[in-house]
C-alpha cells in the first residue's frame, strides 16, 4: 500500500517553464505507420490523464526538457533511418555518419530513462527487453570503439542502435509527448488550485472544504486519488468534519462522487447535538422545549441536495414538549437535512400538526411564565414552525389570571421567535391585541393596543379608555410604557401595568390636555379589577379657568367608578375648588359638555369667592388705615374743641348710626364695607352716604377684581370728608370757627398723607408692580418607590401661587418713617398618592385658598438708618405636599431684595450664602487670601459672580488671622495690602470701622504663615459652603433667621519634610537706597518656572522679605537680580544665579520641620561697578 503523506509542492524551473510554453511541439513524428495511429495517441493521452500525479507530472516535464536539448541529434537519427529505407542502407556520407554516433545517442536516451522512477518508465512503456538490448549495445559498442576510428563505415552496433532508436522514437517518445498536456495541467492544478485550497477554504456547490492529506504518488486525476478533505459546517459553528475520496477532473474541478465521511457517525451526532444545530435548537431549548436527534447519517455527495448543495447531514428530530420526566408525547419530524451552509430542508409531509392533550403547562425558562393549550404546526414551504398557545403565569381557567392567546412563529435556523395574538381575561374575553412580539429565555416583549374592539370590557360608561405601547411580560404581569387616552382626551405618556392576577392600573403624571383645549397640570390614573368587573378612573390637578368675574386657577378632581352605577348613582363625581369655594357635581359621563356643567357649578360659588376676597382684603386694609385713623383722631379732636368753645360737650349728630360710623373710621374703612355686606341698616343722611360709598367699592370690585382698593387711603379720606360735612351740617353755621378748624385739620392730614404716600411710592412702587400678578408654578418631579415590575407607590404634588391686589401705605403717625406693602395670595394645590401594590391606600387631595400677606418696612424713610423688613404670609389651605407659605415668603423675599435692596430682611428666611471664618490653630499669624463667588444683583435679577468674574488669584483679598484664633473674614479682620508688615496689618484690621463680612456660596483660598508654611488645598479646588438642599427643590440654599458662618480650619504642619526652596530675605547695609530688579525660580502646583518680582526699593539699613504678585513671600530655589543705587551698582548675579539651597550628593534638597530662610546682604565694601 502506498503511504499517504502531506502534499509537497515544488516550483517549476525556468527551462521547464520555457518548454511548456513553446509554441511548437517537441517531437515531429516520422510517419503514422511508425509513430502510431491517432487512436493510439488518444489511448496514450487517456492513460496519461489517469496516471498523472505530482511525481509523474514533474518527471514528464523534466524529461521533455532533456529531450528538447537533443533535438538536432534526434533529427540526424531520423535522417539515417530515412536514408536506410530509401537506398538499402547505403551511406553516402560516411564522415557525417561518423560525426553523429547513433549508438551514443541511443545510450544517452536509455540513461535518461534509467534515471527516472519505475512509475515513469512503466508509464512511457520502457520494457525490460529494451533495457536488455541497451546493455548488449553498451557492451558491443565499447569493443568496436577503436574500429570506428579506422573504418569509415557503418558498424553492426550502429545498425542495432538504429533499430533500438526506431523503437524508442516510434513508441516511447510520442507517448511522452502526448503526456505533455496532462503533466502541465497536473502541475498547474498542484501548484495553483490545490495550493490555494490548502491555504484557505474552497467553496464548491455550497460545500466549503480544505485539503488535508493526499498521496503524491497517486494520480490526482484518477478516481483512486482518495484525497482527504476537511469540511466546514454552519460557518464554523460545527467542528471540522473529515471526508475522503476526493479527486480532480481534467479541468481541475473537484469530484465528489466517491467522497465518504471519515469522521465516525456517532462522533458527528455528538457534536451535532451539542453545537451543530444551535441555530435550530437554541431558542426552543431556552424556552423549555428540548430537542432529541435520531438516526443521523451522511448524504451521498453524488446526489446534490436542493440548490445543488453538497455534504448534507440527515437526521430525525423529536421536539420534546415534556419538561424533565413528564411522560408527554413528542412532536416528531423525520428526514430533516441540514447542509454545510446552514440550509435546512424538511422531507416528508408539507405540514405536521400536533395538539398536546391533556394541557400541562410547560415553563418558559426564567420568565416565570408557561405555555398552555399547545398546538404545534410545522410547515415545509416556507420552512416555519407555528405554536398556538396561551402565555400565562397559571392555567388560564384558574383564578383571575390574564393571558396572551398568541401564535409563535419561527424558522430554521432559529434566530428569534415572533408572536402575535390577543389579551384575554380568565373567562376568555378578549380586551386587546399584542403584536411585534418577541419571545426568548430572558423576556417576553412586544407592542399592545386596547381596546381593539368596541365590545371590549374597558369600553364602559365610566370612560372610554385606550392604550397603546410597548410591553414586557413576566410572572407578575405586563408592564408597558406608551400612550393612554382617558375621558376622551388626547393620548398622554403613561405607564401601564396589568398583573397576571387580573388587577391593573394606568398612570400619567405630567401636563396634559383634556378635550384638546383644557390644559391640566396633575395626575391621571385608572385602576381595574380582574375581568374588568370594576374600573375606576381619576384626574386630579390644576386648571386655569375664566369665571368672568375672576380668572382663577382651580383645583380639579374627577372620580369615575363603575361601582357607583351598581349603587344606582351616576358613575362620575367631579369636584372643583377656587378661592376657597368648592363645587361638586355628579355626571353620567365626562365630555366637554359635562365639563361646562362643572364650570357652571363653580360659577355659582362666585359669591363665596367674593366674600373670601373681601375678608382677605379687610385683613390688610386694617393695617393701611392706621395712619388714617391717627389723622381722623386729630380731626375729631379739632371738631370737639370747636364744639366746646360753642358750648357743646361732644359731637352729636342726632343719628346714633352716624356716630358709630365716625368711630368705625378709626378701625379701618373696610370694616364699614364688611358691615354693609352683612346688610346692616343705617339710618339718616350719613348712613345713606356711607352705603353709597361702600356700594361704589363693591361695584369697582365687580368690574375690576384685580385693581380694587389700590387707592384705599384716598377712599378713606373721602369718607372722612363726607362725615366732616355731616358734622358741619349738624352744627349749622353757628360754629364757623369749628368748621374752619376742621378744614385746616383736614388739609393738613391730607397733605401729610399725600407726602407719605409719595415717598412710599418712590421707595416701594417697583416692589408693588413686581408683586402684582406674580405667579409661581411648583411642579416637582413625582417620586416613585417601585419594584422591578413597576408596582409600588407613586407620589406627586402640585402648587400654584398667584400674588395680586398689591398696594403700599404709610404705617402711621407713630412711625412716620415706616411703611407697608399689602397683597393677596391665591393658592391652589393637589396631592396624589397612587399605591399600585395596595390600591386601597391611594389618596387624592386638592384645595384652594386666598389670604392676605404683607411686608412691613421699618425706618424706610428715616435718614441715616438701615431699613429693616419683615415678611408675613398667613397659613394657606391648599392640600399640596409643598410648604406654600415658605415658597410664597421666598418669592416675596426675592422681590424685596431686588427692588428694595437697602432693606435688611429679618426673621426666618431663605439664605444662599454663608460667611467665612478662618480658625488658625497654629502658633503664628496667618495671611489668608480669599476669592468668593457671591450673589449679586444685575438687571433686575440675581446672578452668581466671583470677585473678578472668575476664581482668579489676582482678584483675591488678603486677611491677617492671628495665631490661635478664629476670625470671620471682613467682620473680625479686614483686608490689607500685600506688602504691609505684620504690625501694619494688625493695626489696619483694628482701625477700620466699615466692616463687611466676606460672604459667598463657594470660595477659593490659600494661606501662608510668617515662617513660610503654605496651605494650598483650596487654591485650585472649590470650597462649597452651601450644599444642595432637598427641602428647597435641590437648591444650594437653607432657611434660618440669620446668615450662618462656615469655619475653615488651618492646622499646623508637623514632622520632618523635604524642601527644595528657601524663603528669601534682603538686607541693605549700604548708606544709600537700592533699586532692586529680581527674578526667582519657584514651584507652584507641581510646576516650576521663573517669576518676576515687581521693582523694589531697599532703604538703607533695612531688611525686607519681598512678596510676589500673589502676596506670598518669595520662596525660591534660585534667584537672579541686579541692584542699583546713586553711587553703586550690583550686577554679579544679573545672569549667574544665586542658589538658595546648597548641593549635596548631587541634589539640592534639605530636610527639616519647616522651610528655611536665605538672607542676602548688600554690603558697602562689595565690589561694585558704575
Amino acid at each position: 500500500m502506498t503511504r499517504a503523506r502531506p502534499l509537497v509542492l515544488t516550483c517549476l524551473s525556468l527551462p521547464l517553464f520555457a518548454a511548456l510554453v513553446a509554441p511548437t511541439a517537441l517531437f515531429a513524428q516520422p510517419d503514422p505507420a511508425k509513430a502510431g495511429t491517432g487512436l493510439a495517441q488518444a489511448a496514450a493521452s487517456e492513460a496519461g490523464w489517469a496516471a498523472m500525479n505530482s511525481t509523474t507530472a514533474k518527471e514528464t516535464l523534466e524529461f521533455l526538457v532533456q529531450v528538447n536539448e537533443l533535438r538536432n541529434d534526434l533529427e540526424m537519427m531520423r535522417a539515417l533511418l530515412r536514408e536506410g529505407r530509401e537506398e538499402a542502407q547505403a551511406i553516402k556520407d560516411k564522415a557525417e555518419a561518423a560525426r553523429r554516433d547513433p549508438t551514443k545517442l541511443v545510450l544517452k536516451l536509455a540513461d535518461m530513462l534509467a534515471a527516472r522512477s519505475d512509475a515513469f518508465r512503466k508509464l512511457v512503456g520502457w520494457t525490460d527487453a529494451m533495457q536488455a538490448q541497451v546493455a548488449e549495445l553498451r557492451r558491443t559498442a565499447k569493443d568496436a570503439e577503436a574500429l570506428v576510428k579506422e573504418v569509415e563505415e557503418i558498424q553492426p552496433e550502429d545498425v542495432r542502435a538504429l533499430k533500438l532508436f526506431e523503437e524508442i522514437d516510434g513508441r516511447i517518445l510520442p507517448l511522452i509527448d502526448s503526456l505533455r498536456d496532462p503533466a502541465q495541467a497536473a502541475r498547474t492544478l498542484i501548484d495553483g488550485q490545490i495550493r490555494e485550497a490548502l491555504s484557505k477554504p474552497w467553496a464548491v456547490g455550497g460545500l466549503v472544504f480544505r485539503i488535508k492529506l493526499m498521496d503524491e504518488l497517486q494520480a490526482v486525476f484518477s478516481p483512486e486519488a482518495n484525497i482527504t478533505i476537511v469540511m466546514e459546517y454552519l460557518n464554523g459553528d460545527l467542528p471540522d468534519v473529515e471526508a475522503s475520496g476526493l479527486y480532480f477532473g481534467r479541468d481541475g474541478t473537484p469530484k465528489f462522487d466517491r467522497l465518504k465521511f471519515s469522521t465516525d457517525a456517532k462522533a458527528i451526532e455528538s457534536v451535532l447535538m451539542k453545537k451543530g444545530l444551535s441555530k435550530l435548537g437554541e431558542a426552543i431549548g431556552d424556552l423549555g422545549l428540548p430537542l432529541t436527534f435520531r438516526n443521523l447519517k451522511t448524504m451521498g455527495f453524488d446526489q446534490p441536495g436542493p440548490g445543488g448543495r453538497l455534504g448534507g447531514l440527515q437526521f430525525d428530530l423529536d421536539v420534546n414538549l415534556a419538561m424533565g420526566s413528564l411522560p408527554l408525547p413528542q412532536l416528531k419530524q423525520d428526514g430533516i437535512q441540514i447542509f454545510s451552509d446552514g440550509h435546512v430542508h424538511l422531507k416528508g409531509a408539507t405540514t405536521l400538526k400536533y395538539e398536546l392533550k391533556p394541557n400541562i403547562p410547560i415553563p418558559i425558562a426564567t420568565t416565570g411564565l408557561a405555555f398552555h393549550k399547545h398546538a404545534v404546526e410545522m410547515s415545509l414551504k416556507p420552512e416555519k414552525v407555528a405554536i398556538s398557545t396561551v402565555l400565562s403565569a397559571a392555567a388560564p381557567e384558574s383564578g383571575n389570571a390574564i393571558g396572551l392567546d398568541v401564535t409563535c412563529r419561527f424558522g430554521f435556523p432559529i434566530r428569534k421567535i415572533e408572536f402575535q395574538g390577543t389579551m384575554r381575561t380568565a373567562g376568555g374575553l378578549s380586551f386587546g391585541r399584542v403584536y411585534n412580539g418577541e419571545l426568548s429565555a430572558e423576556h417576553i416583549q412586544g407592542d399592545l393596543e386596547f381596546p381593539s374592539a368596541n365590545d371590549s370590557p374597558i369600553m364602559t360608561a365610566v370612560t372610554p379608555l385606550a392604550v397603546q405601547g410597548h410591553f414586557k411580560f413576566d410572572k407578575d404581569g405586563l408592564i408597558a410604557k406608551g400612550k393612554a387616552t382617558l375621558f376622551n382626551g388626547p393620548s398622554i405618556d403613561s405607564e401601564i401595568f396589568i398583573g397576571t392576577n387580573g388587577h391593573g392600573h394606568i398612570t400619567a403624571t405630567a401636563d396634559f390636555q383634556l378635550f384638546d383645549v383644557l390644559k391640566v397640570a396633575g395626575e391621571l390614573e385608572s385602576k381595574f379589577t380582574p375581568g374588568f368587573k370594576r374600573v375606576t378612573a381619576n384626574v386630579v390637578g390644576m386648571v386655569d379657568l375664566d369665571l368672568q368675574l375672576f380668572k382663577v386657577s382651580a383645583a380639579l378632581d374627577v372620580d369615575a367608578d363603575t361601582d357607583r352605577v351598581a349603587q344606582g348613582k351616576l358613575p362620575i363625581r367631579a369636584k372643583a375648588s377656587a378661592l376657597g369655594a368648592e363645587a361638586i357635581v355628579d355626571l353620567p359621563s365626562f365630555t366637554p359638555a359635562d365639563f361646562l356643567i362643572v364650570v357652571a357649578a363653580l360659577k355659582r360659588q362666585l359669591p363665596d369667592m367674593y366674600k373670601n376676597m373681601i375678608k382677605a382684603l379687610a385683613a390688610f386694609e386694617g393695617h393701611a388705615a392706621e395712619v388714617l385713623a391717627a389723622e381722623e383722631a386729630k380731626i375729631r379732636q379739632a371738631v370737639s374743641d370747636a364744639a366746646a368753645r360753642a358750648g357743646v360737650d361732644a359731637i352729636r349728630t342726632g343719628d346714633p348710626n352716624v356716630d358709630k360710623a365716625l368711630g368705625d373710621i378709626s378701625k379701618g374703612g373696610k370694616q364699614i364695607i364688611t358691615e354693609l355686606v352683612d346688610a346692616r341698616v343705617f339710618g339718616g343722611k350719613a348712613a345713606t352716604q356711607l352705603r353709597r360709598s361702600a356700594s361704589n367699592e363693591l361695584e369697582n370690585l365687580g368690574r375690576d377684581p384685580f385693581g380694587t382698593f389700590a387707592n384705599t387711603p384716598q377712599n378713606a379720606l373721602n369718607e372722612l370728608s363726607n362725615v366732616g360735612n355731616l358734622v358741619t351740617g349738624a352744627f349749622g353755621n353757628k360754629k364757623k370757627d369749628a368748621g374752619d378748624a376742621r378744614r385746616r385739620a383736614e388739609e393738613e392730614a391730607r397733605a401729610k398723607v399725600e407726602a407719605l404716600k409719595k415717598s412710599l411710592d418712590e421707595k416701594l412702587g417697583r416692589l408693588v408692580s413686581a408683586i402684582e400678578g406674580d405667579r409661581l408654578d411648583h411642579l416637582p418631579k413625582p417620586t416613585r418607590q417601585l419594584d422591578s415590575r413597576g408596582q409600588g407607590v407613586n407620589e406627586s404634588t402640585r402648587l400654584r401661587l398667584l400674588f395680586e391686589h398689591a398696594a403700599s401705605a404709610p404705617w402711621g403717625s407713630n412711625a412716620p418713617e415706616s411703611g407697608e406693602v399689602m397683597f393677596l395670595v391665591r393658592a391652589t394645590g393637589m396631592k396624589s398618592t397612587i399605591n399600585t401594590r395596595y390600591p386601597d391606600r391611594s389618596q387624592r387631595l386638592s384645595g384652594s385658598d386666598v389670604q392676605a400677606g404683607y411686608v412691613f418696612f421699618q425706618d424706610l424713610l428715616k435718614a441715616d438708618a438701615k431699613p429693616k423688613a419683615r415678611i408675613g404670609i398667613p397659613r394657606l389651605k391648599h392640600n399640596s405636599a409643598l410648604p406654600a407659605e415658605l415658597i410664597a415668603s421666598d418669592e416675596i423675599q426675592r422681590l424685596v431684595e431686588l427692588h428694595v435692596p437697602e432693606a435688611e430682611i429679618e426673621g426666618y428666611r431663605k439664605l444662599y450664602e454663608r460667611k467665612l471664618a478662618i480658625k488658625n490653630e497654629t502658633d503664628e499669624p496667618m495671611t489668608v487670601w480669599v476669592n468668593a463667588e457671591a450673589r449679586v444683583r444685575r438687571d433686575d435679577a440675581f446672578n452668581w459672580s466671583w470677585d473678578s468674574g472668575v476664581p482668579a488669584e489676582k482678584a483675591a483679598t488678603a486677611f491677617l488671622v492671628p495665631a490661635r484664633s478664629t476670625k470671620i473674614l471682613g467682620e473680625d479682620v479686614t483686608p490689607f495690602l500685600p506688602n504691609q508688615s505684620v504690625a501694619d496689618r494688625a493695626n489696619d484690621s483694628e482701625s477700620k470701622e466699615d466692616k463687611v463680612a466676606v460672604k459667598g456660596r463657594r470660595f477659593r483660598l490659600w494661606a501662608e504663615s510668617e515662617t513660610g508654611e503654605r496651605w494650598e488645598e483650596q487654591r485650585s479646588q472649590d470650597l462649597w459652603v452651601v450644599a444642595k438642599n432637598a427641602k428647597i427643590q435641590g437648591e444650594r440654599a437653607y432657611r434660618d433667621d440669620k446668615i450662618q458662618t462656615h469655619t475653615y480650619v488651618l492646622k499646623p504642619k508637623t514632622g520632618l519634610r523635604d524642601f527644595a526652596e528657601r524663603q528669601l530675605k534682603l538686607r541693605n547695609d549700604t548708606p544709600e537706597p537700592l533699586t532692586l530688579k529680581l527674578r526667582y525660580r519657584s514651584s507652584r502646583g507641581g510646576q516650576s518656572r521663573w517669576y518676576t518680582l515687581p521693582e523694589l526699593v531697599l532703604a538703607p539699613g533695612t531688611t525686607v522679605r519681598p512678596r510676589g504678585s500673589d502676596g506670598f513671600a518669595v520662596r525660591a530655589s534660585r534667584v537672579v537680580f541686579e541692584a542699583e543705587g546713586p553711587t553703586r551698582r550690583y550686577t554679579a548675579h544679573e545672569e549667574s544665579p544665586v542658589w538658595l539651597v546648597a548641593e549635596a550628593d548631587g541634589r539640592r534638597m534639605y530636610r527639616g520641620p519647616k522651610i528655611g530662610v536665605y538672607l542676602h546682604v548688600f554690603r558697602p565694601d562689595t565690589r561694585v561697578s558704575r
